[in-house]
């Protein structure tokens, strides 16, 4: 989804809803590879995690699927991660998987100090087919309302082509848009689909990341 209709349909409803207004961070995926000292980052090696700490699964390591920098997006720096500097999302493995359920042990989420990330990558990769690569983000303010399901669909309205939009595409902070029912309530950190990271997740499915579990929904 293009950004750039995100922003148009955004400046549209703004000026057409008086809705309390919350910042999101579309993401998008770029080939580049991040440098060493790069917190953020999809795949590859995380910082601030080292041998020791990685975690796995059935005694095997689970690969790092996504570090997101939260000095980025201070919004999410709150609750448990008001003095956290990232999160790091491990997964089973990207493409076998089931890890579809609230607290799946499929699924681990670690919150890193800036002390953490001062250590640097880790000095033994664990899983040396992954390739890390880097993302951006572009933060646009939203109106809270698309967030609420609408009692009728109306296609001509703004306020549903902004949501249809924001769904269609990755995002950060804000709210969950659910494919399926409202599964969790938790602290939410970001949502994202197969084109942002390549991975199964199910039948045109969605990652939903919360401060303490990730899972996907799918159709």
């Amino acid at each position: 989804m293009s950004v750039d209709l995100i922003r148009e349909l955004a400046a549209e409803t703004q000026d057409s809803s008086d809705a309390n207004l919350l910042t999101l961070y579309i993401l998008e995926a770029v080939a580049q590879e991040p440098a060493a000292t790069t917190v953020a980052r999809i795949g590859g090696a995380p910082l601030g995690i080292t041998s020791m700490t990685w975690p796995r699964l059935n005694g095997l390591p689970m690969a790092h699927l996504l570090t997101i920098d939260l000095d980025d997006m201070p919004e999410l720096k709150t609750d448990t991660l008001a003095n956290a500097r990232a999160v790091a999302l491990f997964i089973s493995d990207r493409i076998d998987n089931g890890a579809y359920e609230p607290h799946t042990p499929e699924t681990v989420l670690i919150a890193l100090s800036q002390d953490d990330i001062d250590q640097g990558e880790p000095s033994e990769t664990l899983r040396e087919n992954d390739q890390a690569s880097g993302y951006r983000l572009t933060p646009v303010k939203v109106p809270e309302s698309i967030f609420d399901e609408p009692e009728e669909y109306d296609e001509e309205n703004p306020l549903e082509q902004l949501r249809n939009a924001v769904f269609s595409a990755s995002y950060a902070a804000g709210k969950p848009l659910w494919l399926q029912s409202d599964e969790y309530n938790g602290h939410f950190l970001l949502q994202f689909d197969e084109a942002f990271i390549d991975m199964n997740l199910g039948d045109a499915g969605v990652m939903y990341v919360f401060a303490d579990t990730a899972f996907w929904q799918c159709y």
